[in-house]
């Protein structure tokens, strides 16, 4: 497969949460043609794990859906190193879930949409215990209920399209399934 050469690139819109980049490209000796590619900032996403097999799930209001989402907790990381990863992963256990975890595991990287220049890292993280903190004042419009139910029940309610949820959710939940069948102890 051949590789479009690329003949420039600029940025058309920004703001703290996306970028718009303009890329012209040219497809062997046919002209060139002009892509909008958004560019998102990067995030992690927790499946928080008790020992009984349940997830804790985060109910909030997503103004891009316009209605509540029930998924797994998640935030903003424009950072690609790992620690500061593990980092965001901590805090956004504490904010959403008034929870922290002395063990958290990356289970998997990957790209949002292959239109759309954005990762998701999403963790595993076990041996839950209590560690709540005031909300930073960027987050203090989010609105978050707690739902604890065991990872099968998310699964099916999520796989069976009885809920909406968000593509780290499912691929986390079914990540955190996988584990567990060949984990039996964490």
């Amino acid at each position: 497969m051949k590789t479009p050469k690329i003949l420039g690139e600029k940025i058309v819109y920004q703001n703290p949460r996306l970028n718009v980049k303009r890329l012209k490209l040219q497809f062997g000796n046919k002209p060139p043609v002009e892509w909008e590619i958004p560019e998102v900032t990067d995030g992690v996403a927790i499946v928080p794990l008790l020992p009984n097999n349940k997830v804790v799930l985060v109910r909030e209001w997503r103004p891009a859906w316009k209605q509540t989402i029930l998924q797994i907790p998640a935030g903003k990381c424009a950072s690609g190193n790992e620690a500061e990863q593990l980092k965001q992963a901590h805090l956004e256990l504490r904010e959403e879930i008034g929870m922290d975890a002395k063990t958290i595991r990356k289970l998997i990287s990957f790209g949002s949409a292959a239109g759309i220049h954005q990762k998701a890292n999403v963790f595993l993280a076990t041996n839950l215990y209590p560690s709540p903190i005031k909300k930073r004042p960027e987050d203090e419009h989010e609105y978050v209920d707690t739902v604890t139910m065991p990872l099968q029940e998310a699964l099916d309610l999520f796989l069976s399209g009885r809920e909406f949820t968000t593509s780290y959710t499912i691929i986390g939940l079914l990540l955190a399934q996988q584990f567990l069948l060949k984990n039996r102890t964490y």
